[in-house]
């Protein structure tokens, strides 16, 4: 079952668990797409590739992305024409 189709009481209960499954999908994001490498004589920030700044963006705003999950009042999803249509 997936998070977002758990009763909110059964969220509360396994918070520990998808705190842990959220950082191992992190990591393995980590190792799919590593650091850039530096090269020598260029000055300046190293580029990095559009999935790894996604990967560093999910780990920094954990609290933001997850808020769906611990908080009653936080939608899954922010598309108001998705949350009418399932009335």
């Amino acid at each position: 079952m997936h998070v977002y189709e758990m009763p909110f009481q059964q969220r509360a209960v396994q918070r520990q668990k998808i705190i842990s499954r959220y950082k191992r999908i992190c990591q393995f994001g980590l190792k799919a797409e590593p650091p850039p490498i530096k090269t020598p004589g260029k000055r300046g920030r190293m580029k990095r590739t559009k999935a790894r700044n996604l990967v560093e963006r999910l780990i920094r705003e954990q609290d933001a992305v997850l808020a769906f999950a611990f908080n009653e009042e936080v939608p899954f999803t922010n598309n108001l024409a998705e949350r009418i249509s399932g009335l």
